[in-house]
C-alpha cells in the first residue's frame, strides 16, 4: 500500500510515497501579476542525474530547488539529518534508481565505501591478495595508511580495529 508523507520544508507543496513518488497538491498560488489561481497537484516526473540517480525539482516561494528522491526519501522516512558527511544514504540492491523505502537504509561512509568491493569478506579494510595472504589499510581525515600484510584474516582484522579505535581516541579528545 502506498503511504504518503509531505516533504520536509515543502509542506502544503509536496508529498513523497513509500515507493518514491512524488506529488504537488492542489493549492492556490500568486503569479508574477499578481493574479491568484488555483493550480492542480500532480504526479512529477522525474530525471535521472548525471550519476544515475533520480532527481526532481521542488518550487516555493518563486525559488526552485533540485533534490535526489534517495535523500528525499531517507529525510522524510528515515528521519536522515543531511548535515554529517559521515551517514549516508545507501540502496541496498545498489540499483540507483530504485527509491522503495525497502531499498534505502542510512550507513556510515566507511560501511558505504566498503560494502560493495569485489574481494568480499565479513570485515571492513581488511582484503585478501592472489596469494592467500591479508592486508589491512584504513583512510583516515582523507589520507589511506597501510596497516601491514598478515598470514590469516583476524590478524589484519585486529590491525585495522586497534587503528581505528586509536584515530577514535584522538578525535574524541579534540
Amino acid at each position: 500500500m502506498e503511504i504518503w508523507k509531505e516533504v520536509k520544508g515543502y509542506e502544503g507543496f509536496y508529498e513523497i510515497s513509500n515507493y518514491g513518488n512524488i506529488r504537488s497538491l492542489d493549492r492556490i498560488v500568486v503569479n508574477s501579476k499578481g493574479v491568484y489561481f488555483k493550480l492542480k497537484g500532480k504526479l512529477l516526473s522525474s530525471c535521472v542525474c548525471s550519476q544515475g540517480y533520480k532527481a526532481v525539482v521542488l518550487h516555493k516561494n518563486s525559488k526552485s530547488k533540485s533534490f535526489r528522491v534517495h535523500q528525499l526519501m531517507a529525510i522524510n522516512f528515515l528521519n536522515h539529518n543531511t548535515d554529517s558527511r559521515k551517514i549516508v544514504v545507501d540502496h541496498i540492491n545498489n540499483t540507483r534508481t530504485d527509491n522503495n523505502i525497502n531499498n534505502i537504509r542510512v550507513i556510515t561512509c566507511r560501511e558505504n565505501t566498503s560494502k560493495d568491493k569485489k574481494c568480499k569478506n565479513k570485515y571492513t579494510g581488511v582484503y585478501k591478495t592472489k596469494y592467500n595472504k591479508y592486508y589491512s589499510k584504513i583512510r583516515i581525515n582523507g589520507k589511506n595508511t597501510y596497516l601491514g600484510m598478515f598470514d590469516n584474516i583476524e590478524d589484519a582484522r585486529s590491525a585495522y580495529n586497534k587503528e581505528k579505535e586509536k584515530n577514535e581516541v584522538q578525535i574524541s579528545q579534540h
